[in-house]
């Protein structure tokens, strides 16, 4: 299967759940760098770069509790752009 074929969403499983990372845990790590590379988020979740940033505009706001407003803002500005250039 390539990268830019559909694969379901399955809870963001694969390694994430061995390593028990969570997608917004993964984006805050990496936010200040473009957000993580594809290859990345496909090893570590199982899905596309474009569905991971779209699951993230989906649960940002529920699953953030512990960050910072300008934090949340950062991560949902990448998390947009992304999807931007993906487009």
């Amino acid at each position: 299967m390539t990268v830019h074929q559909h694969r379901p969403n399955n809870g963001l499983r694969n390694r994430a759940a061995d390593t028990k990372a969570t997608p917004v845990d993964f984006l805050t790590q990496w936010y200040r760098h473009g957000g993580g590379s594809d290859q990345e988020i496909l090893e570590t979740f199982g899905i596309t770069s474009r569905e991971y940033f779209a699951h993230i505009l989906e649960i940002l706001d529920d699953e953030c509790g512990d960050l910072s407003g300008t934090t949340v803002a950062a991560i949902r500005s990448v998390a947009r752009r992304r999807l931007w250039l993906a487009s």
